[in-house]
This record gives structure tokens, C-alpha cells and sequence, in this order.
């Protein structure tokens, strides 16, 4: 994404210069990721850099690149036309990357595709406005007996891959002179993203020819981001992903690569069934073999349409043999409806619904939640 602006975020006043070239310079608020930009700059884009066309480096030079986590949840990076001009990079979205990331390799050791989304069944629930209090475990962190040294770099190698296509995305815009207003139209938008686009694809191409999964871990990402989204009925995460489907072929039409060909595979079946009535059948075929974290996205969709018996059992089932926190908050609004029976303690009932020791299931105390659910 990348807009026309010339007040577009205002730069705490104490960032500091971490690298300075000839081409760039990584400015820092104290994000996280600052220093894996940094580092990805310095050693893979700047060297590239200075074998471009002289044309090419009158136009990168002097770039800011900020790493910044006041872009929220939501927005990747954002390049900017200002004087001097500017990439944003959304330090949120590079945790949501290593999260992916992480996900992704334990759930190749532990032969459990699904463990992806069982894991951004509650990131992105713990991170939403609307929830407070709830601690975010990385997959790392969840099986620590997993994360040796070889897992670690190769996590290293896959996060760094990715935020460095992000990098390359937002070099382009400025490469190409690709900017638009924030009300551009959608034909004109695109016609820039598909020229930023294509000015990446050729650097990679020319100079990260074995770059792996790259941008794939981003579509991933927000696979899941979009996914999340829409089971919840939620519009505080953006829908993103039609816009970055397009970019899918581009990845994987001619790989050589087993890894890129696999995930690939498991990508497009995915959002195939996301947007067809394939996605509620995988969930209704993994619970008839006892996943019970299926019962919880069971229990979205008979809630959506009203479906409250069978919603109820659906969440019950999820939380007490699937252990989806997230699930406590609807079984304390249906024992208190009367569509679980026998009906605990009132006591234990409050606590679902986190009116009282609610902390203990990490939900939110916000009483726009329970509000939203009586």
C-alpha cells in the first residue's frame, strides 16, 4: 500500500538513525523488528541496490525506512512521496509474520496442518480491541521442546525471506513512481501495486532467485487474518485477501522448489474452500474424526444463523474437550439462556461470561463484549 502524503504519520521526534547507505536509511521508534529490517537492508537490498541503472538509484536515494507500531493491527507498510520520502513498515504485522512462521514450521513437525489456524484462532482474538488481558504464546513458545537451534534459523530464513519481499513491494512504488491518493479509484490502484509489483518480481528474479517461500508467507498470513475475520463476523481485521491472490501464480508457476509446490497446494485449496460450502464439510469431516477444535468454527456458523442449541453444544464441546479459551464466554451466555443444562453454579456461570474471576479464562473484561453477546 502506498499513498500521496505529505503528513501521512507524524515520526516520534528521538528516532534514531540505525543504518545509513548511499541508496537507505532504517530509522527506529524502539519497534521490535527494527533491527531485522535493519539488518535485511544492509546486507540484501543496498548491495542490489548499487548495481541498478544510475536512473534507478537517483530515485532510492535517500529513502527513510521506518519501523513503526502505530500503523495498528491492520496495515503492512505504506511508501510515501514526501520530501524526504519514506517507507513505513508495520512492526505488527512483522510479529504476525513470525507467528505464521513459527506456526507453520511446528506444524509440519507435528504432521497437523491445522494447528495453523488453531493458533490464529486465538491471535487474532488476543490482539482484537474488543479482548484485554489475554496472553499471546508463540508456537515456539507453546512446544519449546521443538525450537532447537535448526528450527530457530530456519524460522530466521523464512521471516527473513518475507519482510524482505515487503521491502522489495515498497521499493517499487518509489522505483516506478507508483503513488496514489488514499481515494484513488480501484483501476488506478492497481494499476500501481501491479507496477510496484512487477519492478519486485524483476529484482528478485535477477538477484534472490532462490528466495523460497517469500511473499507466500504474507498471503498465509493474511489467509488466516481474512479467515478469522469472517467466522467471527468481525470488520475490525480488513478482508485483504483478494488483493493479494493475484500475486499467487507468480509464486508458483515454475518453482523448482518441493516446499514452495506443497505450500502452494495447501494455499489455494484453503481459500478455495474459504469463499464455497467446502470449508464448513472440512470442519463437519475433521469433527467426525474427533478434532475438537473443529466444534468451535461449528459453533460460529450455527450461531450466525441463530442456531443457538446447536451452537451451545458446539462450544461446550470445544472448550471442554478442545480447550478453545475462546469458547468459555459463549458457554456462560447459553448456560445462562438455558441451552445447556444442568446450569452450574451461578458463581461459575459469571465467571464465564468474566463478570466475576473472568481473568482465570482470559477473556476480556470490556462490557461492550457481553453486551454484544445478552
Amino acid at each position: 500500500m502506498r499513498f500521496v502524503l505529505s503528513l501521512a504519520v507524524v515520526v516520534a521526534s528521538f528516532a534514531f538513525t540505525i543504518v545509513s547507505a548511499n541508496a537507505l536509511e532504517v530509522r527506529s521508534t524502539g519497534a521490535q523488528y527494527t533491527q531485522l529490517v535493519s539488518q535485511i537492508v544492509a546486507e540484501e537490498i543496498t548491495p542490489v541496490i548499487k548495481q541498478l541503472p544510475a536512473k534507478q538509484q537517483e530515485r532510492l536515494k535517500n529513502i527513510q525506512i521506518n519501523v513503526v507500531s502505530d500503523l495498528g493491527t491492520n496495515a503492512m507498510a505504506l511508501a510515501i512521496d514526501d520530501t524526504p520520502p519514506k517507507i513505513l513498515v508495520n512492526d505488527h504485522f512483522i510479529q504476525g509474520l513470525s507467528n505464521y512462521v513459527e506456526a507453520y514450521l511446528v506444524a509440519d513437525l507435528l504432521k497437523r496442518p491445522e494447528y495453523i489456524e488453531e493458533h490464529f484462532s486465538h491471535y487474532f482474538w488476543a490482539l482484537h480491541p474488543h479482548t484485554n488481558g489475554v496472553a499471546l504464546v508463540s508456537p515456539f513458545q507453546q512446544y519449546p521442546e521443538l525450537a532447537n537451534n535448526l528450527l530457530v534459523e530456519r524460522k530466521q530464513q523464512l521471516l527473513g525471506g518475507a519482510v524482505l519481499d515487503v521491502l522489495l513491494h515498497e521499493l517499487g512504488h518509489h522505483a516506478e513512481g507508483a503513488f496514489y491518493h488514499f481515494r484513488a479509484s480501484m483501476y488506478v490502484r492497481r494499476q500501481h501495486e501491479n507496477s510496484a509489483e512487477a519492478w519486485s518480481d524483476k529484482v528478485k528474479a535477477d538477484f534472490f532467485p532462490d528466495s523460497g517461500l517469500g511473499q507466500l508467507i504474507s498471503i498465509g498470513f493474511i489467509f488466516e487474518q481474512t479467515r478469522w475475520a469472517k467466522l467471527a463476523r468481525d470488520t475490525y481485521y480488513p478482508r485483504m485477501l483478494s488483493a493479494v491472490t493475484e500475486f499467487i501464480p507468480n509464486n508458483c508457476e515454475n518453482s523448482d522448489s518441493s516446499e514452495v509446490l506443497m505450500f502452494c497446494e495447501k494455499l489455494s485449496k484453503n481459500i478455495e474452500q474459504l469463499y464455497s460450502g467446502q470449508m464448513i464439510s472440512g470442519y463437519e469431516f475433521r469433527h467426525k474424526q474427533g478434532d475438537h477444535f473443529a466444534s468451535f468454527p461449528l459453533g460460529q456458523v450455527e450461531w450466525a444463523k441463530s442456531n443457538f442449541v446447536d451452537a451451545c453444544y458446539y462450544f461446550n464441546e470445544s472448550l471442554v474437550y478442545g480447550q478453545v479459551a475462546r469458547a468459555a464466554i459463549f458457554v456462560g451466555w447459553c448456560y445462562q439462556k438455558g441451552y445447556l443444562e444442568p446450569s452450574p453454579p451461578d458463581a461459575e456461570v459469571l465467571a464465564l461470561l468474566n463478570e466475576k474471576h473472568g481473568g482465570s479464562y482470559g477473556f476480556s473484561p470490556r462490557q461492550q463484549e457481553l453486551t454484544f453477546l445478552q
